[in-house]
C-alpha cells in the first residue's frame, strides 16, 4: 500500500468534470444557461471539496491493484482517531 497524494479523490469518482448538459430551452437563453452553469459548479464544487479531505491510497494483492479513500470517522465526540474507514473507487486501467 502508497499513499498518493498526486490523486484527489473527487477525480477517481467523478471524472474529471461534468457531463450533465443543460435542458434546451435553457441552453437557448443565455441568461438562464449562465445561471445553471452557476449552480452546477457551486454544487460540483462543494461536492469535489468533501471528497478530496479523504486521503487516497493504492493498494495492490491477490492479482488486483486499486485505489482506495480512507478517512477517520466522525463519532459523537469529534474524529474517531482510534478507526478508519475506507471506500473503493471504480474500476479504472492504470492509477
Amino acid at each position: 500500500m502508497r499513499e498518493r497524494t498526486d490523486v484527489k479523490w473527487s477525480t477517481v469518482v467523478l471524472g474529471g468534470g461534468a457531463q450533465e448538459t443543460p435542458p434546451a430551452e435553457v441552453k437557448d437563453d443565455p441568461a438562464r444557461l449562465t445561471k445553471w452553469n452557476a449552480d452546477r459548479a457551486e454544487k460540483d464544487a462543494e461536492t469535489r471539496k468533501s471528497l478530496d479531505n479523504l486521503d487516497v491510497f493504492q493498494v495492490s494483492g491477490c492479482g488486483h491493484d486499486e485505489l482506495v479513500a480512507c478517512a477517520h470517522p466522525r463519532d459523537g465526540e469529534g474524529v474517531a482517531t482510534d478507526r478508519v474507514v475506507c471506500f473503493q473507487g471504480p474500476k479504472r486501467a492504470n492509477p
